[in-house]
């Protein structure tokens, strides 16, 4: 889920819980004036950790390609499914 866009189109926030050790680096690079602000850091972390995994990405996004035409060509059939089901109970 996507929080709401707010004043820089494209930018998206995120909240989340880091360690300790985590912040500290974070800190490290806004005191050494590698970056500006711990966001900033996280950006750039998060960057270079995605480019140095771009194979990984890229075979993730085949393989949601997939599941997605996978899920669309069985949707009418679940749907039928659902249909035929509705309203009735299962016994266990």
């Amino acid at each position: 889920m996507r929080a709401r866009k707010q004043d820089h189109p494209g930018d998206n926030i995120l909240s989340l819980r880091l360690p300790d050790g985590i912040v500290d680096d974070l800190d490290l690079l806004v005191a050494i004036g590698v970056v500006v602000s711990r966001g900033a850091a996280a950006r750039l972390l998060i960057n270079e950790g995605i480019r140095a995994n771009s194979p990984l990405f890229t075979k993730a996004r085949e393989v949601s390609s997939k599941l997605s035409e996978i899920k669309a060509s069985i949707a009418p059939e679940m749907a039928a499914i659902t249909k035929e089901t509705r309203g009735k109970r299962v016994k266990s």
